[in-house]
This record gives C-alpha cells, structure tokens and sequence, in this order.
C-alpha cells in the first residue's frame, strides 16, 4: 500500500488565539462503501449558519475530519461555494439535494451554480491549517452572495472494502474579531469536468500549457495595485508527474 507523509507541513506553527472568541462548525457527509467502486466523488451541500449569513466571519482556521478506519481511504475535499442563483434559480424549483455522488443526476444540475473553490485538503497534508495572523477568509454577511456550498470528497477505495461508513468532514473556525487582510482564492489549470484533460492513449509523456497574460490578470484583480501570494496547492492525481507554476513580471 501508499502512506503519505505530510513532512513539510508538520514543520507549520500552530496560531495561538482565544477559542472562547471563535465560533467553531462542523460538516460531515454519511457515506458507506459498497464495495463496487474504487473510487467514487461524494457531494453533500449545506448551508452556513444563519447567524454567520447575518453577521460575516472571519476564517481563521479549518480542520479536516476523518473516521478512525478510512483515513487511508481519504484523499481530497474541497469545499466549492455556491452563488446567489442558487437559491434564486435552482432552490426556487427543487429540494435541498440529498448527498450523492457529485457528477451524475440531479447534482449536475445543482452544482452549475456553484463555481468557487475556497478551502481544500489533500491527503499528506496537515489536518489542521491556520491562516497566518494577519489575514483571514471572509465567510457570510448579508452583502455575501455565498450562504450555501458543497463539500466534494474524493474516496479512493482500492482494497473494495464494503460496509464500512465514513463521516468525514471539516470544521471551520470563524471570528468576528477581524484581522487586518482579507484573501481570495485563484484556481488556475484544468476544468473540472471530464473533458478538461485528455490525455491522447498510449501517451508515454503528455504536457499541457496553462498561461493567463497581464489583460487576463488585470481583469481578474483590477481593484488591486499589488498581489502576495502566501500560499499555493498544486494538485494532480496519479497521472500526473510533474506541476509547476511560473510568475513573469512585467
């Protein structure tokens, strides 16, 4: 079998703050293995906390959330925000949807609506992140668009067990005393679809060129005169070998 290490991030320092000033929520999804698949995408939505709709958080802290006995089965999520026609188009017409597996059915339909990837985990990396001090992710408020989301979970499940529940999830830590910086997050790479990367059969090697010019950034940060980077996922599954990105000034 594969066990990933997270050497890197276990070298991470653990941000001190007052939990008596966090408010802290949890999701989890209620999946059980049939022993049919090896792997399988699993989406559950839910909605923020009306307090946090009424009143914006600042988030300062995730934590991913495994059940003891399919940690090994876990291997990413990512928590994809969804806009107002959500609710003012999907929701207006259907029922909140029940957990299922993300790309088939009723879930197409749904997550049309929801194009933004905020917060994500991968397997070997640290189960808890922390923000550095000064900055933080805004969630909620009544001038945010985003009071519902999805969480998508990838399941990778080589050894067919069968059975078996997992309740994995994330807790988010969220404060109302704000931090000096809000940040975005910027997905670059390939769709997300089925089609977004093919790669031709037999392909001993196969690279693919992603670039976003100077018109395209500025389009994307036109109220911002300067842009840190603090942080970057890189990711790729198994056919992957290789992923870089470069920045070019000027």
């Amino acid at each position: 079998g594969i066990k990933s290490v997270p050497l890197i991030s276990s070298l991470n320092n653990v941000a001190k703050f007052n939990l008596d000033e966090v408010d802290q929520v949890e999701y989890r999804v209620n999946y059980t293995f049939d022993g049919l698949k090896d792997t399988v995408y699993h989406c559950a939505m839910f909605k923020l906390p009306d307090s946090w709709i009424k009143e914006k958080r600042h988030l300062i802290r995730y934590e991913t959330l495994y059940s003891p006995g399919t940690e090994e089965n876990l291997h990413h999520w990512d928590l994809v925000e969804c806009g107002s026609e959500f609710e003012e188009i999907y929701l207006k017409n259907n029922d909140l949807l029940q957990q299922g597996e993300c790309y088939s059915g009723e879930w197409l339909k749904a997550i049309q609506h929801c194009h933004k990837i905020s917060l994500v985990w991968a397997v070997g990396g640290a189960t808890i992140q922390d923000f550095p001090e000064d900055l933080a992710y805004p969630m909620g408020g009544p001038d945010e668009e985003t009071r519902y989301f999805f969480l998508e979970i990838h399941f990778d499940n080589p050894r067919l067990k069968k059975d078996i529940t997992d309740n994995s999830g994330v807790r988010l830590y969220g404060t109302k005393n704000y931090r000096k910086n809000e940040f975005g997050v910027f997905t670059i790479g390939a769709s997300e679809n089925y089609g977004g990367l093919i790669v031709p059969p037999g392909a001993d090697t196969f690279r693919v060129n992603y670039g976003c010019s100077s018109d395209c950034v500025n389009k994307f940060f036109e109220e911002q005169e300067e842009i840190k980077v603090f942080s970057t996922l890189p990711h790729t599954h198994l056919t992957g070998k290789e992923i870089y990105t470069k920045v070019i000034r000027d």
